[in-house]
């Protein structure tokens, strides 16, 4: 590592301890032990980021793959849906519209309760 790079990491470790210290009421120099923990709780800030970065990057990924639907598209697979399990091939008349609307309405009160 060059010497830049490790004084910059020098420095960026004393102030984490200073801010590691400050609403602990710790004085520094900080013990070994002392040392060990914020050590163990910068470490753990750490891996909490790399995860958030990697679900971030994954909901990302996901999103490139499948274009969220819109309102229309929802309804539009849901009258497919409705139209293929009942069997329906000429489109649907304005009682079956109706059934389709309660359907939808009853799994969305499923939903919220």
């Amino acid at each position: 590592m060059k010497d830049t790079s490790k004084l910059t990491l020098r420095h960026i470790a004393g102030l984490y301890l200073d801010i590691y210290s400050a609403p602990r009421d710790l004085d520094r120099p900080l013990t070994p032990e002392q040392v060990k923990d914020a050590g163990v709780f910068f470490l753990d800030l750490l891996a909490a980021h790399e995860a958030e970065y990697l679900i971030e990057q994954e909901r990302e990924a996901q999103a490139k793959l499948v274009p969220e639907p819109d309102f229309r598209d929802l309804a539009d697979q849901f009258i497919a849906r409705f139209e293929k399990e009942e069997g329906i091939t000429d489109g649907l008349s304005e009682e079956q519209m109706y059934k389709v609307g309660d359907l939808f309405l009853h799994y969305a009160a499923e939903h919220t309760l």
